[in-house]
């Protein structure tokens, strides 16, 4: 056991170097350049108005950016050696399959990890430089964030192990759309089912279905340097580490039943 988690290791640290080698801590640092840019454009607003423009803009561009290339490093790091089989070398070596999962999922996780926290620090950092104290939503947004790219990687890695690179682009960020509109879908769930209509039974089962991804964001009450309700944070953080941990175990089932790599 011992050995299968040091090759999951060594792949997961190879991984992240193939990231960092490839620039990928740039978009970090170009983010924060275009996000003072942004905000310079913002001078004619108050200093509050500013700050809460500042905040909002910027985690949620963290949570989209983040997740868009969360999706696409997973796609290209693992479905996309399968398809060139520049993965062939090692996995004909005695490692189990589960450990070259493990490995790739924790190298994009950590690579991505370092980048959504330069995004969300390059916020605080720009809402600083305006004389202003970032609110404390946005350092507990910080943690949420970091779930919210384990999540968004792990949904990635399970459809990288059943479908084309294409195919599991368009299928990861399709549930992670639905994912950030789950509150949206429970209230029409809710109201067709007020109305009699059988299809709300279907929607109210989709809703505990996705991820939940809105449950980890507190950018709003950033925004509003308000902040969150006691317990959602932790709440948040074990959802997503719960969800994410299903979904890797899915993947690495499928993974090693699966006949042709």
């Amino acid at each position: 056991m011992r050995s299968e988690l040091r090759s999951a290791a060594v792949i997961a640290r190879i991984t992240t170097l193939e990231a960092i080698r490839n620039k990928l801590l740039l978009v970090g640092l170009v983010f924060g350049v275009v996000l003072i840019a942004l905000s310079l454009s913002a001078a004619a607003i108050a200093v509050g108005e500013k700050s809460r423009l500042i905040c909002d803009v910027g985690l949620a561009a963290a949570s989209a950016i983040g997740s868009i290339m969360t999706i696409a490093l997973m796609v290209t790091s693992f479905s996309g050696e399968l398809t060139k089989h520049t993965a062939y070398p090692v996995l004909a070596r005695p490692i189990p399959r589960w450990a070259f999962i493990l490995g790739k999922y924790v190298g994009v996780v950590v690579a991505m990890s370092a980048v959504v926290g330069v995004m969300i620090l390059a916020t605080a950092g720009t809402v600083a430089a305006y004389g202003d104290t970032p609110p404390a939503a946005l350092w507990m947004q910080l943690p949420l964030a970091l779930v919210e790219v384990a999540l968004v990687a792990s949904l990635a890695l399970v459809f990288s192990t059943l479908a084309t690179p294409a195919l599991a682009s368009c299928y990861s960020g399709g549930i992670v759309i639905a994912g950030n509109l789950a509150e949206q879908i429970l209230e029409i769930a809710r109201a067709k089912l007020h109305n009699d209509d059988s299809s709300g039974h279907i929607l109210e089962g989709l809703y505990y279905i996705l991820p939940d991804i809105q449950s980890l964001s507190v950018r709003s009450a950033a925004a509003n340097t308000l902040l969150p309700p006691p317990g959602y944070v932790a709440s948040g953080i074990g959802y997503g580490l719960c969800y994410a941990a299903m979904v890797v175990l899915l993947a690495m089932v499928i993974f090693e039943r699966r006949k042709a790599v």
